[in-house]
């Protein structure tokens, strides 16, 4: 049998989609194993005939990747055979570490267990697609990635580089984990994230003081939960804001080991006791608290100040006044009204900037701070 025969039987009764992907994956684990045999002296007859004797019977492992087709919804190709590998083949310690290695390559993992993270917000992978298919989306795994689908729009990436909020689907992480309760384990979507990358992807989103909206239909603010709606509304400007601080000078938001994120929401405290700060515009504009902070570096017992800056979405009241958040440490928000001063105050005493926003968090944002004034 040659080998193209042998990969279209052990591909036998799969997926269309999964079928492809298979036989790729199959056709390169073969070249592999088939040129390691001819370097240990072996002709490539005998090199080829010994690697699809070391798979197994074709009709054996197509069985096996019918069955593990369906353990997990979102399984890559790769995951599908390595998985398949541990059930049939031999060096099952091999197969296992490749088994994970494709598994984690796509997807993030998380700590706690299923009901922990449950009780914090995360829903599972099944529900979070029930939920999207409210509104038309789905969320689908291509070529070993996550995306949001909508017609019209755009594909929304998830986790594709790891930016704040824009996560993957998640594992739970395990102590000790088995073949057995990996097959069990479900994924779990942060919610929250979902917002972050619909606008990232330029969806057409909007938001209000109590909402934010994909074409004309409201989105659902329990995605927050476990942030409180400010965060979630934040978050969805993140973006727009972090291209923005890009156009800065090099110096201003990039250190020797660019921090991620650039931008985080802020966290406030207790309420202001300071006045409101008096804006000239009109009741219910989105205003930014865009604050300059620091993170840290830490390389062994060194430790290196980098750049980062902290957001929060605010909106003026009837009289047009703004009440500014409270940080959870450091001193009052200090307000700058021209943006070099803000560039050049230390990143210690919570220099901020006001920018005036649209209720389209996609739109440019402009780093032009706004004039205030404080009333007692």
């Amino acid at each position: 049998m040659n080998v193209e025969t042998f990969i279209r039987n052990a591909t036998r009764g799969l997926s269309r989609r999964k079928r492809a992907e298979a036989q790729a994956e199959l056709r390169s684990h073969l070249h592999e194993r088939t040129n390691q045999l001819i370097l240990l002296g072996k002709p490539l007859p005998s090199a080829q005939a010994q690697a699809m004797q070391e798979l197994g019977a074709p009709g054996e492992i197509a069985r096996g990747l019918r069955r593990t087709e369906h353990v997990h919804p979102l399984l890559s190709a790769g995951a599908l055979t390595a998985l398949a590998g541990v059930l049939l083949w031999p060096a099952p310690y091999v197969l296992w570490e490749r088994l994970t290695g494709e598994i984690y390559k796509s997807v993030g993992t998380i700590s706690g267990t299923a009901t922990e993270l449950k009780e914090n917000g995360y829903l599972p992978l099944a529900e979070v697609q029930r939920q999207l298919g409210e509104f038309g989306i789905q969320l689908l795994q291509e070529n070993d990635s996550y995306l949001l689908r909508r017609a019209g729009l755009p594909d929304a990436p998830l986790g594709q580089d790891k930016s704040y909020r824009c996560l993957p689907p998640l594992l739970p992480e395990q102590g000790h984990l088995t073949l057995n309760n990996l097959m069990k384990l479900p994924l779990f979507i942060e919610t929250s994230s979902l917002v972050n990358c619909m606008a990232r992807a330029n969806w057409p989103l909007n938001v209000s003081p109590i909402s934010i909206s994909l074409e004309q239909q409201n989105l659902p603010l329990s995605w927050g939960a476990q942030y409180g709606t400010t965060n979630l509304l934040t978050q969805a400007y993140l973006p727009s804001l972090t291209s923005a601080l890009k156009q800065l000078p090099t110096n201003a938001w990039q250190g020797d080991s660019n921090p991620e994120p650039l931008v985080i929401p802020f966290t406030t405290g207790n309420p202001n006791p300071t006045p409101p700060a008096q804006l000239n515009l009109a009741a219910n504009t989105p205003v930014l608290a865009l604050v300059k902070a620091q993170s840290w570096h830490h390389d062994g017992s060194r430790r290196t100040p980098l750049p980062t800056f902290k957001a929060a979405l605010l909106w003026t009241n009837a009289r047009g006044q703004l009440e500014l958040p409270q940080p959870l440490d450091g001193p009052p928000l200090q307000l700058y009204s021209t943006r070099q001063a803000w560039l050049d105050a230390s990143r210690t005493e919570n220099a901020t900037v006001l920018l005036k926003l649209t209720a389209h968090p996609t739109a440019k944002i402009e780093l032009t701070p706004l004039s205030t004034t404080r009333r007692d």
